[in-house]
């Protein structure tokens, strides 16, 4: 169970891109908070914000106003120079297209990352969280010899290195099959209870609801806590069902991202509705 220690939290978090009429609003006076040993999951249309409050929360980005806190940390009002040194230490970043250097093996990959420590140290550690997350026959291997899953863990591997308080992942189940992203955020869950640390993920994909404690919606750069959500027959897709495109089929309701899902769906009911069992 997640424990009381507030590892990510923004509060009043406001981030406006341009100026005047060409002013965007991509977070709007946003609250959120992660704790220790918990795993959140953020989902919500494109354009909702996801991507800018995933930036922010990982002291990538500046906002336009409010305060963030990680690990108790303010580092709303540090300078530029000082951030590098959070997220090296603080943060751990999971890519949906894994961002592993080809030209290195998956050791490699890990070590590079740490380098507060020295080589040898470094080394050990690597080869320690590739060997915990399945790994030990893979250490010398080069990235295009690995499997999407054997990426994802080594980017895992890699977001672990320095112990950070908090993981960040945009995606990590987007290139993954089924069965693969299952077992990475299987994986993800166990990290987050054994180790201590926040898992909040940005993702489009369903599948990985179950998974987590929390799954929060986020909306024209707010999160809604009233929003129910039904996956699209089509696309897969979660949407809100409010003011969605909906049809009826043998009885049940159907709601969908777009007219043209629905126009596919209402193509082909049986096909689809066959495919999404179970």
């Amino acid at each position: 169970m997640p424990d009381s220690r507030v590892t990510l939290r923004l509060q009043n978090v406001t981030k406006v891109y341009g100026v005047g009429d060409a002013a965007v609003t991509a977070l709007d006076s946003v609250d959120f908070s992660a704790q220790a040993g918990e795993v959140v999951m953020v989902m919500g249309p494109s354009g909702a914000g996801k991507t800018t409050f995933l930036t922010i929360a990982g002291a990538l980005l500046r906002p336009t106003s409010g305060t963030i806190e990680i690990a108790g940390t303010d580092i709303t009002g540090l300078k530029e120079k000082d951030l590098p040194a959070v997220r090296r230490e603080k943060v751990g970043f999971i890519f949906q297209s894994f961002n592993l250097l080809e030209s290195l093996t998956a050791l490699e990959n890990v070590r590079l990352v740490m380098t507060d420590i020295t080589p040898r140290s470094a080394t050990n550690r690597a080869r320690e969280l590739l060997n915990m997350l399945g790994l030990s026959r893979r250490l010398k291997s080069l990235p295009k010899n690995l499997s999407g899953g054997e990426k994802q863990r080594v980017a895992i591997a890699r977001a672990l290195a320095n112990n950070p308080d908090l993981i960040l992942a945009d995606e990590p189940t987007a290139n993954l099959d089924s069965a693969r992203g299952q077992e990475v955020m299987q994986l993800l869950r166990q990290i987050a209870l054994d180790l201590g640390q926040s898992v909040v993920i940005v993702s489009h994909d369903h599948r990985i609801r179950e998974v987590t404690h929390r799954v929060l919606w986020l909306e024209d750069g707010r999160f809604r806590a009233d929003v129910i959500t039904a996956r699209d027959a089509v696309c897969g897709q979660m949407v809100e069902v409010e003011g969605a495109p909906t049809v009826s089929f043998n009885g049940m309701s159907y709601y969908f991202c777009a007219e043209q899902c629905l126009k596919l769906f209402e193509a082909a009911p049986r096909r689809y509705v066959e495919a999404n069992k179970g």
